[in-house]
């Protein structure tokens, strides 16, 4: 039997059957063209906007029905049917808007983000297509389309920040700026998201917005951007094993170790043979920190029904990063984001 994984579900790094599977231009191409026909060793494979399949049949008896979000194509369809009958009646800041699109949307970039791309400042581009699909009105007949901020959505902005980092070999930040650090695409590495984090309740509110595109293209690559956050922050110091230089987490103020998802390993900050080459992002990771240094956490999500919490580990920026998206800002009130606190029970 023949496994089909790559083309129904989002590949993994370590599994890669299909290669073209593994690039990322090819991903929006999938999901925008109407009907596509794979040339594989075996056979060949259909797939159209509502149904995928083989010539050995294993994708029928596999993957019944291609349920949910399985199949990228058909999932990406059943969101732009989503957006459509999107309910305005739900205010932000409490519950997500458009829920079934944001699921869709956060399951496509799952599966981009361990894609391969030959330049890295195409982490944007390469997906830009697919977000213009995206940010169809959320009602018929609505004029008002959905806000782009670098990779996320506005209207569900607090439970798209909460996105992780997957696996613990994952990499350093691009070699060139791609995104605020508030974005996944800042991040040369595979990325998601908790799917139980749509049950959850916003603790945020979104006081301002913008990012700054590199050319015409607003959903394209962006020179800077900038959100401005209004909820409950707790201060928290860098917890490291000073031994063998690693990181253990957090303590807060009581002197409790606190665990979170780093967004980038040790080579967060440029290597000398990165430095040679003239890279220097200024953005910050959690080993560019001192033993001990002062970060903040953000309080963003609360799931009322386990207590559990999610929140942002935030430290002060860099001077290229106060020059790039601070402007007007008083530098006590701008940060970083250098990892992630996952359904933490609230104390």
């Amino acid at each position: 039997m023949i496994s089909h994984n790559d083309l129904v579900m989002p590949r993994s790094t370590y599994d890669v059957t299909y290669p073209l599977m593994s690039r990322g231009w090819n991903l929006q191409e999938r999901l925008l063209s109407r009907r596509i026909l794979h040339f594989t060793d075996c056979e060949f494979l259909f797939e159209c906007k509502t149904t995928l399949f083989c010539e050995c049949g294993c994708i029928s008896q596999e993957f019944i029905g291609l349920g949910g979000n399985n199949s990228p194509k058909i999932g990406f369809e059943r969101a732009m049917a989503d957006i459509s009958r999107a309910s305005e009646s739900m205010p932000m800041a409490r519950y997500p808007q458009t829920k079934a699109t944001t699921v869709a949307w956060t399951m496509i970039i799952a599966g981009y983000s361990t894609r391969q791309l030959t330049y890295s400042s195409d982490k944007l581009p390469a997906i830009s297509g697919v977000g213009r699909k995206f940010s169809l009105p959320k009602t018929t007949g609505s004029p008002e389309s959905r806000t782009y901020l670098a990779g996320l959505w506005l209207e569900d902005l607090p439970w798209l920040l909460c996105w992780r980092a997957f696996s613990w070999t994952f990499e350093k930040r691009s070699e060139v700026y791609c995104a605020p650090t508030w974005s996944w695409a800042s991040l040369a590495t595979p990325v998601i998201w908790d799917f139980n984090i749509f049950d959850t309740r916003s603790k945020i509110e979104v006081i301002n917005n913008y990012t700054v595109p590199q050319g015409q293209d607003q959903l394209g690559q962006v020179r800077s951007g900038n959100i401005a956050l209004r909820g409950a922050v707790q201060k928290a110091r860098i917890d490291f094993e000073v031994s063998d230089d690693r990181v253990l987490g957090l303590r807060n103020g009581r002197g409790e170790r606190v665990s979170f998802v780093l967004d980038h390993n040790r080579l967060g900050l440029p290597s000398d043979e990165d430095t040679e080459k003239g890279v220097d992002l200024g953005q910050r990771g959690a080993f560019s920190l001192r033993d001990g240094e002062e970060v903040a956490c953000l309080w963003v999500l609360h799931n009322p029904a386990n207590d559990g919490v999610w929140g942002l580990v935030l430290a002060s920026p860099s001077e290229e990063s106060i020059s790039r998206s601070a402007s007007g800002c008083e530098l006590a009130t701008v940060f970083e984001r250098i990892g992630v606190i996952t359904q933490m029970p609230w104390k």
